[in-house]
């Protein structure tokens, strides 16, 4: 009678994660995969895309808004700025302006958009978008804190912050009659790299240091501290706030996770050490982050020797998962209930379907050599008995060692029963599919057979 030689029911190993490269004996369960999740205590087919509106150039800043119950979607192009609204077809706000890579912020009915290059752009909600004559000459990002605008490295100078007139993006000057103002950041290392609303005020980082803007009153009107966090951002859009907490990715130490005092640094050592010369930091303004719902932040990113990657954060369970889509521009979900997109001249809504913009998304979870409860023994296997849910594929694969090359068993529909009756001294699994609209599931297995005879 086949006996119970183990199970792979564990939540917090199957939400593991997976482990690119890494030494098969230090992996937890996942050695490979792609465009899946780790959550609820399976592993699961991630969510892919949804075609949604075509820009007439590459997008490489989006943003998304409510303005009198419409909804608005605002992109950066090359060398101009759009907007779309309720789906309609985009309609320019200004074109011909410098290439650059464009900072956006929807401001109640208003946008204000820097690609510091040109002056700082303001559409007032009518007409074209317009040259605010009387501000910084140029800027690299601009974010809102409380009812002023700041612009950082303003300018062209790094670390220099200036803001607005209260509630007036048109009045820059400083006078006696107004609030508006400057000022320098002493002692930053580089350029302003990122800026994002955080706790009460702005977080601003260089390429090593985080840095709170707060509003102050009386004669400062807005100031800034250091924080204890010493982590920095490789690019422009390399940060995101989730839950409180700020995600980003530096250059000299990796991905990292704070709220301020504290770095954790998130994918160090075992992902940290496959990425960290993978991804091509020539290129740092070019990575993209958001809040991917379902506890998740993503990163998409160029890699070196070119084209895109992605990888996706479980904020609670801490697992890692590859994407092999590329995004040029993402923001939350906000106005139109899931994070928005780009790759390209193609708008996506992000999270909200099985495909790729109607095509098939592939995706697969594979486990490392698996010993099936006993290291030193080949293992005759009767059953698999899954735990699962959708439709996918289950390929079994046989080895006599970890390292050595896998024997693939006839590829099969997953199914709640498999029965290999082979033997083998290690099993690895794999859960997959490649096909439209389908999802899936695994949870985990019971595995049914006997110990044989020795490894040699």
């Amino acid at each position: 009678m086949p006996e119970k030689l183990t199970e792979i029911l564990d939540a917090k190993l199957i939400e593991s994660g997976v482990f690119l490269s890494v030494d098969n004996f230090k992996i937890p369960l996942w050695k490979d995969g792609m465009n899946v999740s780790f959550r609820k205590g399976q592993v699961e087919k991630a969510k892919g895309y949804a075609a949604f509106l075509t820009a007439a150039a590459a997008v490489n800043a989006i943003e998304q808004a409510l303005v009198n119950s419409l909804k608005r979607v605002y992109i950066g192009t090359t060398n101009a700025l759009y907007y779309s609204e309720d789906s309609a077809a985009f309609v320019a706000l200004r074109t011909g302006l410098t290439t650059g890579r464009w900072s956006l912020l929807p401001w109640g009915a208003y946008l204000i958009a820097t690609n510091n290059v040109d002056k700082l752009q303001l559409w007032a909600n009518t007409g074209s978008a317009a040259d605010i004559t009387d501000g910084p000459t140029r800027a690299r990002i601009v974010k809102a804190l409380k009812v002023f605008i700041v612009a950082f490295d303003a300018d062209g100078i790094e670390g220099r912050f200036e803001w607005c007139d209260r509630g007036n993006p048109s009045v820059w000057t400083p006078t006696l009659e107004n609030l508006a103002g400057g000022d320098q950041i002493r002692n930053i290392v580089s350029k302003t790299m990122c800026a994002e609303a955080f706790a009460d005020g702005l977080a601003c980082w260089s390429t090593g240091q985080m840095y709170l803007l707060t509003y102050v009153g009386g004669t400062s009107i807005i100031t800034y501290r250091l924080l204890d966090a010493d982590c920095g951002a490789a690019g422009i859009n390399a940060c995101v706030v989730k839950d409180n907490w700020a995600y980003g990715v530096e250059e000299a130490r990796g991905f990292w996770r704070t709220e301020g005092v504290n770095v954790t640094w998130i994918a160090e050592p075992m992902v940290w050490d496959y990425y960290k010369s993978r991804i091509d930091w020539t290129k740092g303004d070019e990575i993209t982050t958001h809040d991917a719902g379902d506890e998740c932040v993503e990163w998409h990113f160029p890699v070196v020797g070119g084209g895109y990657e992605g990888l996706s954060f479980n904020t609670k369970t801490g697992a890692w998962s590859p994407k092999d889509w590329k995004l040029t521009a993402a923001c939350k979900a906000e106005t139109w209930g899931v994070p928005l997109g780009a790759n390209g001249a193609a708008v996506y809504k992000l999270s909200s379907t099985n495909n790729l913009a109607g095509s098939a998304m592939t995706a697969f979870a594979q486990t490392k050599p698996l010993e099936m409860g006993t290291l030193d023994f080949y293992k005759w296997i009767d059953e698999f008995r899954m735990r699962m849910s959708g439709n996918a594929k289950l390929d079994i694969g046989l080895q006599d060692q970890p390292d050595a090359s896998i024997t693939w068993l006839t590829q099969a529909d997953l199914a709640y029963s498999h029965y290999p009756m082979r033997e083998a001294g290690f099993w690895t699994l794999k859960i997959s599919s490649s096909a439209v609209d389908v999802a899936w599931s695994w949870a985990g297995c019971e595995v049914y057979g006997q110990v044989g005879g020795p490894l040699i």
